[in-house]
Order: structure tokens, then sequence, then C-alpha cells
């Protein structure tokens, strides 16, 4: 979208004829309003198809067992399923601030490099880094799927990884400010792919059906923290540093919590060790 529009500044946009200012207007809003209008088609689209579908569940005829009251007071007693709201928040809202600060944190740093060239230039070579960075999204997300579906590595070790180096390469293109830095942050977009459904599976992994549709919605809830991003946005510079730090913030947390979720996995598996072993006895005992 970004580089259909016009790119005429506000001020000489006011020194144009009436008649170029009006056409040049109603181009800009038609290229915004397009991509969008699909998007909503699609998406009528889609509900039009699920609402034709006969969903079916095992456990749809079974009847309720608690109010959602009482699943909603069950759950804010949940430490770790409150955690990863929290997390979850966090990390929204730092894939936001990450993803925004690319193109005013690479613009500022190719305008400063040898042969930088114009604001303008160096803005589209920074916008052109967007694609890299989905596609390290893609491929960290895909490489999270085939190491959890062979269960070679834990959940809480990768989110306690992808969350630790997303932080440190963040402070890293921080401290550099140059193109180094600049594929510091394309870096940080493979890590942040690793993230959500990581902290989605810690947060809900000990709970059961009925309590599990409603934890859901409240983590999906969650992805409010990219607007929360905007109000950070508000203070940040033109080089997105002041934003990028509290991104690394956020993926400090992350590690914390990924950190504790391990800790209860190793203590919740020694308190079963006692209770097997007793089992075992009275197996042999009754034998």
């Amino acid at each position: 979208i970004d580089r259909r529009l016009f790119v005429l500044s506000a001020e000489q946009r006011i020194h144009l004829d009436p008649i170029y200012f009006e056409a040049a207007q109603k181009t800009d809003l038609l290229t915004i309003a397009t991509p969008f209008v699909w998007i909503g088609a699609a998406a009528c689209a889609l509900a039009i198809a699920t609402a034709m579908m006969e969903i079916y569940s095992t456990d749809a005829d079974s009847p309720r067992q608690r109010t959602a009251g009482q699943v909603i007071r069950t759950l804010a007693r949940d430490k770790a399923y409150v955690a990863g709201v929290a997390c979850l928040f966090l990390y929204v809202g730092a894939q936001t601030i990450g993803w925004s600060s690319i193109v005013g944190y690479g613009t500022a740093t190719l305008m400063a490099s040898p042969g930088g060239g114009a604001l303008i230039q160096a803005a589209d070579v920074a916008k052109g880094m967007l694609l890299p960075g989905l596609l390290a999204f893609g491929a960290g997300r895909l490489m999270a799927f085939f190491l959890t579906r062979n269960g070679s590595v834990r959940p809480t070790l990768m989110l306690g990884v992808a969350a630790a180096m997303a932080a440190a390469l963040t402070v890293t293109g921080v401290c550099l400010s140059n193109e180094a830095g600049l594929w510091c942050m394309i870096g940080v977009s493979g890590c942040m792919s690793v993230m959500y459904p990581t902290i989605f599976h810690l947060a809900t992994k000990d709970l059961d059906s009925e309590t599990l549709n409603v934890a859901a919605a409240g983590l999906v809830m969650a992805g409010s923290g990219g607007l929360a991003a905007n109000f950070v946005s508000w203070e940040m510079d033109d080089s997105g540093i002041a934003g990028l730090l509290v991104a690394a913030t956020a993926f400090a947390i992350i590690v914390v919590y990924a950190a504790w979720c391990a800790r209860r996995d190793k203590e919740k598996a020694k308190a079963k060790e006692p209770d097997e072993a007793l089992d075992i006895e009275t197996e042999n005992i009754d034998g």
C-alpha cells in the first residue's frame, strides 16, 4: 500500500491545484481501501461457509458442570494461565513495535551510511526489508512445528531461547545502529514466530476441556497488546530506538515466564514420582 501512495508531503499537497489535490486524495483512498475490501469479502465468505457447516463435538450434549463465572474464577487462580495472558499481551505489543520500527530504524541507518541517499530512497529500501522479516517469521514457525512435533525440544526451552535471542538481537541492533543492526531486527522476526503458539500451549496445557474454551478466548483477547504498542509508539523517536528497548524488555519478561514454567514442570514431575512408586508397591502387594 505504502509504495503505491503519492510521495508528496502534507506541505507539498497544500500548494497543489485543487483538481490535482482531489485526484491525489481519491487515488490514495482507493489504494488504501481496496485491499481491506477484499479482506472483508474473504472474511464474509468464510463466515458464510462456516455457518453452512455442521460442526460436531464429542461433549456437545454433556451438561456444563460450572457456570462461566466459576470458570473465570478458576482461571484467575491459575498462575500459569494469568502469567501466560500477560506474556501474550507483551509479545503482541513487542511484535507490533518490532515490525513498525524496522522502517524507521532502517531509514535512519541507511541515510547515515555512506551513499545512503535521500530520505525517500532510504525509506523505500527499509520498507523492502519487511519481506525478509516476514520470511524469517515463517521459517521460524515451520522450524518450531517440526521440533515440537518430534518432541526433541521442550516448549519451555524453545520459548526461553527464542525470547532471549530476540532480546539480545534487539539490544544489539540498538547499540550498532548500522546495516548489521538492521539484519539483527530481521533475526528478531524469526525468533518471534516461536513465541505465540508456545505461550498459548504453556498457559493452557493443564486445563480441562470446559475451562479451555473460556481460556482460549482470553488469550486471543491478549492480542490487544498490539493496540497498547500504539501508545508506546507516540513516544518513539524517528529511529524507533525507544520502542525497540520496550520490546526488548517484553522479551526479557517472557524469558522469565519460560524459566518459571520449566521449574513448575520439574516440581510437578517430582511430586508424581512418590505417587507412582506407591502405586507399583500396591500392585505388588495385591499380586
